[in-house]
């Protein structure tokens, strides 16, 4: 979370390709199997994929999606390494909709998750003075709304396996277990969730995958 700049062998800014690319990856690679397992199931909500997401996505990352520079190599600081973490985390968003939007009538749900502010090391590598703060008060669980790793979880199971999110494929869950409206704005602009998607295949194919 909130790494300094650095390119991975791929030509690809560590946080763009770590939490958002190789995901979007590994889901095209597993969506045959996920459509004949769909496919087979009497259950219309059998098959689910469940991205995580973070509130930075909404907090820290630009205001809209740069797919022209998805590294942002010239976003400079301060919070440059928050607003790229939070850019992969803003496509993490709109990868669940545009999956949801081709596959949902196949069997396939999708949805994307803010697990809460939860105390884990993530903030470790994050050499800023902000990231110091985030760090230190998540560690002695005084960050506002700070959370256990099991309790972080929780949305994420919800999604996983709860009936009650059957019919809100496509959409971003809050602890614990809420549907939050705010990406709405992105998941209305069909040619933004489109284009996300034709891109991202551009993406890898052109890395060799």
């Amino acid at each position: 979370m909130s790494v300094p700049f650095k390119l991975t062998t791929d030509g690809f800014e560590t946080q763009w390709q770590t939490n958002y690319l190789a995901p979007f990856f590994l889901v095209k690679t597993l969506l045959p199997l996920l459509e004949s397992t769909a496919a087979a199931s009497t259950s219309k909500s059998r098959v689910r994929v469940v991205n995580v997401s973070s509130a930075a996505a909404l907090l820290t990352a630009p205001k809209a999606l740069d797919l022209e520079h998805p590294n942002l190599e010239h976003v400079t600081r301060p919070m440059s390494g928050w607003k790229r973490y939070g850019h992969s985390k803003m496509a993490t968003l709109i990868h669940a909709r545009a999956l949801h939007d081709r596959y949902h009538s196949a069997g396939i749900s999708t949805y994307s998750v803010q697990p809460g502010i939860v105390a884990t090391n993530l903030q470790a590598a994050d050499p800023s003075l902000f990231g110091s703060f985030i760090r230190h008060t998540v560690r002695w669980g005084i960050m506002p709304g700070t959370i256990s790793v099991a309790d972080g979880a929780r949305t994420t199971l919800f999604c996983a396996t709860s009936p009650k999110a059957e019919n809100y494929s496509g959409g971003l869950f809050v602890p614990y277990g809420k549907l939050d409206k705010r990406p709405d704005k992105w998941y209305l602009d069909e040619e933004l969730v489109g284009r996300l998607w034709t891109e991202s295949e551009r993406m890898v194919r052109e890395a060799g995958f």
